[in-house]
């Protein structure tokens, strides 16, 4: 494998090959490393515009990973970059609809529609208040001389600020410039579909292109290249490089400016995401800390409860129009202020949000108070070792964004304290007291029955628990930061019978007499591949859990479905873009936060999945509905069994988020009818879709399964 770590993947590929078609059983072991090569050798042909091998190298490796999901995920997604975007559509329909494994392939299109094009594209065309701003800055931009204005839409995603752009009659040329493929695509058919030729669509990075690409430098640029703290789109590298490259010097800038504010709240909530808070025995008071990546979170602060401590305060102001601060902020100008605490408490996370000002008149803002924000989240700063304040104290921050990344430091911060920091993931399991206080009574049924254990889960509390009390536990190999505090934890807990399982024994479970897997995915869905391990070794003479899994769903009403999953034409004043831009939405919502605001229509229906569904299945039920409303979605969650007595209902656990299913027909339904739910299933992928409503009668047979 020295291919592999050399980067030369290429030459691993073929080794790969060569090596699978002397033994095949060596597809399982080398698995991983098989894809990563064949993904990366794969982007390395597109960049030399190598079409057909690219479909040779794939061809190839279906041979011998007919139904691998990433594989086959990976080669559309190659398809629609390189083979024109609509033929990988069509691919990817064409796949869904003739083939038998209908489910499966479904799963793949909507994850190649998620890597293509991230969801907040659909609530940013969909703020109406923010279009509105855009479009009233744009139509009060004229020209003085006689010549028309020439338009830069920096980060044009969709092409909805270049229509706006064109309805004004000051405009000429308009160059919409958007660097992700997919986007320019469906940037480029809007403007034909809304019948425009004055606007060019150009697939690069602007940071890439100088004035030459645009018939000379332009008089007005048009962008929304912010994220929740602002500068996390790199705002300040593209801007910095078009007033070099690509701008007149009396060039103006929509947004012209902006004014960050920053506040500090304590939030439970927000503690609970970033640190263990709960006493786990096991751990022995371990300070443990969530390791993000990023220095900041974007997230709604509506949908959090916190306290305010800190006074809201204005700390920097941003003029676009001045390359000079831009360069400056970009180099890492640190910009010092002092916060007022207006209250008493533990800060566990600073808050930024801002105002753009589109003109000297329009602005929008992202402030988390005001009611009409809607598409708009905030940075989070957290706090890792939070610190109690007191009314009237002042707090010494210092704020900086080298190179795009912004950082936010407290300048008096204490000491310090020896910890260990694990993923995200890891924490929420861990401060979730019906994940830990179940699977801990799971394991006293085990104590010195001297098993042999195989724990599936992200923290292994059941292994380290049975190996704690005489059984010998095998648990996954983690990564660095969380195999450091496994070690610490299997130190002070003296436990010597516990092993990390190598990769190519990951899915070998003859050794072992009880098996714990974590079925479900943290954004509320079913893990198809944990399952068909479930299933294939339910049968066998071991103890697998879960033992049973119930799928638990009801049709809700909730307006935010729709506006943050599919673009609608009526926020866009008379251009159309929705058609194009729901070619990429899927009918599925992740990650459903239930203090969405929401009604339920119907009584829940439970339905055991826990089955053979190695062939498709559809089950079909009559839901009576409780309340009037316009069916949105069908909101789904799971029922876990370990035992006759332990359960884990993924609705009232932190650990496991929510998921919905979208539905086609937003239709209104009236209480006492019933609606007809279909439910199909196949080797742990699941569809829940409306199919009829009415004044059923009761005695009607509510389920039956047929064979697909």
């Amino acid at each position: 494998m020295c291919h592999y770590i050399n980067d030369n993947y290429g030459r691993a590929f073929a080794h790969l090959m060569t090596l699978f078609e002397i033994e095949p059983s060596f597809c399982s072991t080398y698995r991983a490393e098989f894809v990563y090569s064949l993904k990366q050798w794969g982007l390395k042909l597109e960049r030399d515009k190598r079409l057909d091998d690219v479909r040779m190298c794939y061809m190839d490796a279906l041979k011998y990973y007919p139904t691998d999901t990433e594989i086959i995920k990976n080669y559309v997604v190659h398809l629609m970059r390189m083979d024109n975007l609509d033929n990988g559509i069509r691919v990817t329909r064409y796949i869904s609809e003739i083939s038998s494994k209908g489910l499966i392939y479904k799963r793949i299109v909507d994850l190649v529609k998620l890597e293509m094009v991230s969801r907040w594209h659909f609530r940013m065309v969909n703020d109406y208040e923010r279009n509105m701003g855009y479009y009233k800055a744009l139509l009060s931009h004229s020209n003085e001389k006689t010549n028309k204005l020439k338009v830069i839409d920096l980060g044009a995603g969709s092409g909805l600020l270049s229509l706006f752009a064109s309805n004004s009659p000051d405009v000429g040329e308009i160059y919409a410039i958007e660097a992700e493929d997919a986007l320019a695509e469906i940037a480029k058919s809007n403007i034909r579909g809304n019948y425009l030729n004055n606007v060019s669509v150009i697939n690069k990075l602007s940071s890439d292109l100088n004035e030459n690409d645009i018939n000379g430098r332009a008089d007005l640029v048009v962008t929304e290249i912010f994220d929740g703290a602002l500068f996390g789109e790199r705002c300040l590298t593209t801007l910095t490089h078009a007033w070099k490259e690509l701008l007149k010097e009396n060039a103006k800038i929509i947004p012209n400016s902006s004014n960050l504010f920053i506040m500090g709240v304590k939030s439970h909530d927000l503690n609970k995401r970033i640190r263990v808070l709960k006493n786990i025995p096991l751990l022995k008071n371990s300070i443990i800390i969530g390791k993000n990546n990023d220095p900041y979170e974007v997230d709604n602060l509506k949908m959090i409860q916190h306290k305010q401590i800190t006074e809201i305060k204005q700390f920097l102001s941003v003029n676009f129009c001045c390359p000079t601060q831009l360069e400056s902020l970009l180099h890492g100008e640190i910009c010092e202020f002092n916060l007022k605490c207006i209250g008493e408490g533990e800060i566990n996370a600073f808050v930024i949000w801002f105002d753009l000002n589109l003109d000297d008149h329009i602005k929008i803002t992202t402030n988390p108070y005001v009611e009409n924000v809607k598409c708009w989240e905030q940075g989070l700063f957290y706090i890792d070792f939070p610190k109690v304040y007191q009314k009237d104290d002042e707090i010494n921050l210092k704020f900086s964004c080298f190179d795009n990344r912004s950082t936010l430091n407290i300048t008096d911060q204490q000491l310090i304290p020896e910890h260990f920091q694990v993923n995200l993931e890891m924490i929420t399991f861990l401060n979730d007291p019906i994940m830990t206080e179940t699977i801990t009574n799971l394991a006293k049924m085990f104590y010195g029955s001297f098993h042999s254990v195989l724990d599936y889960f992200n923290f292994p509390l059941f292994g380290l628990l049975l190996a704690k009390n005489g059984c010998n536990s095998h648990i996954l190999s983690p990564n660095e930061n969380e195999q450091i505090l496994i070690d610490h934890l299997i130190k002070i807990n003296n436990i010597s019978n516990i092993q990390y399982l190598s990769d190519d024994k990951k899915n070998d479970f003859d050794d072992f007499d009880t098996i714990l897997f974590d079925v479900i995915n943290v954004n509320g869905t079913l893990d198809s591949d944990i399952y068909n391990l479930l299933w294939k070794n339910h049968s066998n003479q071991k103890q697998i859990f879960p033992n049973r899994i119930k799928l638990i769903f009801q049709l809700i009403e909730s307006d935010y479905l729709n506006y943050c999953s599919r673009a609608n034409d009526d926020n866009s004043f008379a251009f159309k873009i929705a058609n194009q831009l729901n070619t990429f939405a899927i009918d599925e919502h992740w990650m459903f936060d239930m203090k969405t605001s929401h009604e339920k229509l119907t009584k829940k229906f439970e339905l055991d999945i826990l089955r053979d569904d190695e062939e498709p299945l559809i089950s079909e039920h009559l839901i009576q509905v409780i309340q009037k409303g316009r069916t949105h979605g069908v909101l789904y969650w799971f029922e876990l069994y370990f035992g006759d007595d332990l359960k884990i209902n993924t609705l009232q656990s932190e650990y496991y988020n929510k998921a919905c299913f979208l539905l086609d027909k937003n239709d209104i339904v009236y209480e006492n009818n019933y609606v007809k739910v279909s439910v199909r299933q196949h080797r742990g992928n699941l569809k829940i879709s409306l199919n009829t409503f009415g004044d059923f009668e009761n005695n009607i047979k509510t389920d039956y399964l047929v064979l697909l």
